[in-house]
């Protein structure tokens, strides 16, 4: 292996781990999404109760 086909395969390795990285963000922001979705849900019954 010469020094090019070993930067070619830490560069391999790097973007999938970067593309995994992404992945969990992605997860996450999704979860979150959904957790401030129901917030506003419970915030529009509040409201609807007090009313």
């Amino acid at each position: 292996m010469d020094q090019s086909d070993e930067v070619e395969a830490l560069t391999a390795g790097w973007a999938i781990g970067l593309h995994e990285a992404l992945n969990e963000i992605e997860r996450h922001l999704t979860e979150a999404q959904r957790g401030l979705d129901s917030a506003r849900e419970a915030l529009r019954e509040l409201e609807r109760l007090r009313d």
